[in-house]
């Protein structure tokens, strides 16, 4: 590479079983020059690896793809309309922020489905899982305090080793596009 060129890569170092501190010092003394990609243990660097270089991890279905933003889903007493960015439990409105809904809306997808880490952080972040369980934890934290106070027949359990699942609903899927519901006349009118 001759001196007017520049790289189109961007190096990083990959530090593994840091704690929060450490990370702090070792960000502050590579600058910004630098990406810093932490993981938990080996095998998830090993994942953050393979998700850099654009492989997927052995012997792991690939994980979906976001949610439709036209996407209803009819759930008996839960109702999610992502193209209108609204939520309800028994017709009451529920007051939550756009992850939350989000959040809900891919546990909702598929209740009783017991949902990986990996497969939420690409449905609701829309990014891969690097290893790193703390923001889809600290989202279901929440979500789960949300709906204690709305939707109190709703719970998320926790699944040991793979991610979460909602329960609390047990009537026939169905998700329909809004098109396809508004042309069937089945979508819910918004009221205020």
């Amino acid at each position: 590479m001759s001196a007017g060129e520049q790289s189109s890569s961007r190096a990083f170092v990959l530090c593994v079983g840091v704690s929060a501190a450490q990370r702090e010092a070792i960000a502050h003394a590579l600058g910004d020059d630098v990406g810093l990609v932490v993981a938990r243990d080996a095998a998830s660097a090993q994942a953050a690896l393979r998700a850099a270089a654009g492989e997927a991890p052995p012997n792991i279905r690939p994980v979906p793809s976001p949610l439709p933003e036209d996407l209803i889903l009819d759930r008996g007493p839960l109702y999610i309309d992502l193209g209108r960015r609204e939520a309800r439990w028994e017709g009451v409105p529920l007051s939550m922020p756009a992850l939350s809904l989000d959040l809900l809306a891919a546990l909702a997808e598929n209740p009783g489905k017991a949902w990986t880490f990996a497969a939420l952080t690409q449905q609701v972040w829309n990014r891969p899982f690097l290893g790193d369980t703390e923001a889809v934890v600290s989202a279901v934290k929440r979500l789960r305090r949300q709906l204690a106070e709305q939707a109190p027949g709703l719970q998320i359990d926790s699944v040991r080793g793979i991610g979460f699942r909602l329960e609390g609903l047990d009537t026939p899927d169905v998700e329909l596009p809004r098109q396809r519901t508004e042309r069937l006349g089945f979508a819910r009118p918004v009221t205020s």
